[in-house]
């Protein structure tokens, strides 16, 4: 059972038998990001759905299936329609979660709510979109109303204080929207805000695991991560005993 009060995403990108089991119960993290975008190329679609058994296991985290388009920066090249039927596999066979895009279509997010899976809506900002209370807390706002759990709001940064006007909105969506939102910058400038959001209110943060690592991305490892978060924390521990929702901390079956 998780007992961590900052908890952590791991991205799962690189895919084997032996990584898949190890990974989903990592000692480190509280959630697995699944990119189904990374994976087909590397083991193919009959691939993805055999992996799609593992989420069966009795004892796991909480996962969030991402399936990437090109258009936003992944690898899926297929239709919407295969896309949201791969998503739709994995929701079937228990993943909690479910990452879409902001300009994904309604269907997408009908089918979802209906199947009971909480849903991250994403929104990267353009170089041209400004990083202000304004702008971000109206793009929360919309987000929100296409039956989001959860919104996710990153960007680049020119310089690191930058990354302020994401930390900021935290707290302000969270009191008047009553929704929580994942904020931070991109880049090098931006790489300390990926674990201060933490300490301002995001539910959760992503981190690669140590030997999956993509430096190129600015993405801290699980175990570094934790360990900074202990040290900024003064070394209490990390006990969470006010969370009720297995789908955000704690293995999703435990027998």
């Amino acid at each position: 059972m998780s007992s961590h009060r900052y908890k952590l995403c791991g991205i799962l990108e690189r895919l084997t038998p032996s990584m898949f089991s190890a990974y989903m119960k990592h000692p480190d993290v509280d959630m697995i990001e699944c990119r189904l975008d990374i994976w087909e190329g590397l083991v193919g679609r009959a691939g993805i759905y055999s992996f799609f058994d593992g989420l069966l296991e009795a004892q796991r985290w909480p996962v969030i299936i991402v399936c990437k388009p090109k258009k936003h920066g992944g690898l899926f090249e297929a239709t919407d329609n295969e896309r949201l039927a791969l998503m739709m596999k994995a929701v079937d066979n228990g993943a909690e979660w479910v990452e879409l895009e902001h300009d994904d279509p309604s269907e997408f997010f009908e089918v979802f709510l209906n199947t009971g899976a909480k849903i991250v809506c994403s929104y990267q900002l353009t170089g041209s979109d400004p990083i202000d209370e304004r702008f971000l807390f109206d793009k929360c706002l919309e987000l929100a109303d296409r039956g989001t759990h959860v919104m996710k709001i990153t960007g680049p940064v020119r310089v690191s204080a930058d990354c302020c006007g994401y930390l900021q909105i935290i707290p302000k969506v969270k009191s008047d929207l009553k929704k929580d939102v994942i904020a931070y910058g991109l880049g090098p400038a931006g790489k300390w805000s990926r674990i201060v959001c933490l300490f301002v209110g995001s539910p959760w943060t992503y981190v690669q695991f140590s030997s999956q690592g993509n430096k190129g991305q600015y993405q801290l490892d699980a175990h570094t991560v934790r360990s900074i978060i202990k040290y900024m924390s003064g070394g209490e521990e990390e006990i969470d005993s006010s969370c009720p929702d297995p789908n955000i901390c704690g293995y999703r079956y435990s027998y």
